[in-house]
């Protein structure tokens, strides 16, 4: 008889784990961008649009990737 776990574990190696979360994480950056975007355009200074875009990317990555590794483990 196979032990289907093991082999299953094989398979869903820590690279392929990490690429998954990456690319959820980016996925994510959309969202952060149109909403960055959105918001930088209410203020005013380019310094600022700048930041508000930067963050809301950086936050909305930071959730994708923590909800797909939550999902993954």
């Amino acid at each position: 008889m196979k032990n289907y776990c093991l082999e299953r574990e094989e398979q869903d190696s820590l690279l392929v784990w990490e690429r998954r979360v990456f690319a959820v994480a980016l996925a994510w950056t959309l969202p952060g961008f149109i909403v960055g975007a959105f918001v930088g355009l209410m203020l005013p200074g380019e310094e600022v649009r700048y930041l508000c875009l930067a963050l809301s990317m950086a936050v909305s990555a930071l959730v994708g990737g923590l909800l797909e590794a939550d999902h993954l483990i």
